[in-house]
C-alpha cells in the first residue's frame, strides 16, 4: 500500500452506487479514503455505504459551499493526519487499476499529476500520445497533488 498517499472525494448528492465503485477502485490504491459531503440529502445512505470500508472517513457539512471549500477542506485534513499527496476524485469518477502505483514512479519529479483524460463515450480527449508531459491546465478529479514539502 503507498505511503503517504490517500484520495479525497467531495460529495453533493451522490448517486450511491457509483459512489461505492468509485470507492472500491481506489480504496486499495491509498491508505485513507477521505469524503467531505458537501450538504447532501442522502447522507444517511453514504452513511450507511461506507460501513463497508473501515478506511474511508466522512467529513459532513450540512451545507454546500461549493468545490472549493470541500477541496481545501479535504486538503486540511489530510495534511493533518500527515499525508503527503492527496489524489483528488469526483464522486462519479472510476480509477483504473495501479493508477496510484503508475503515479509514484513521477513523485519525485513534480507537485502535481493529472490523468490523461479518457471517456467511456469519447475516447481519449487530449489527443497527446506521449507517456508523460508538462501540461499548462489540469483536471482536478484524478489530480494527484502534492500537500506537503
Amino acid at each position: 500500500m503507498p505511503n503517504n498517499i490517500c484520495a479525497g472525494i467531495v460529495l453533493y448528492n451522490p448517486n450511491i452506487n457509483g459512489l461505492r465503485l468509485n470507492i472500491e477502485a481506489i480504496k486499495n490504491q491509498v491508505e485513507t479514503v477521505f469524503l467531505q459531503d458537501n450538504g447532501s440529502l442522502n447522507v444517511i445512505d453514504i452513511e450507511n455505504l461506507i460501513k463497508d470500508f473501515p478506511s474511508v472517513v466522512l467529513l459532513k457539512n450540512p451545507e454546500n459551499k461549493g468545490i472549493a471549500w470541500a477541496m481545501n477542506s479535504l486538503c486540511e485534513k489530510a495534511d493533518l493526519n500527515g499525508y503527503q499527496w492527496m489524489l483528488t476524485l469526483d464522486q462519479d469518477s472510476v480509477c483504473p487499476e495501479k493508477m496510484v502505483e503508475n503515479y509514484k514512479k513521477y513523485l519525485s519529479d513534480a507537485d502535481m499529476l493529472c490523468p490523461k483524460i479518457i471517456d467511456r463515450n469519447y475516447g481519449v480527449i487530449d489527443g497527446s500520445e506521449k507517456t508523460t508531459e508538462s501540461v499548462e491546465k489540469c483536471i482536478t478529479s484524478g489530480c494527484l497533488l502534492k500537500l506537503s514539502s
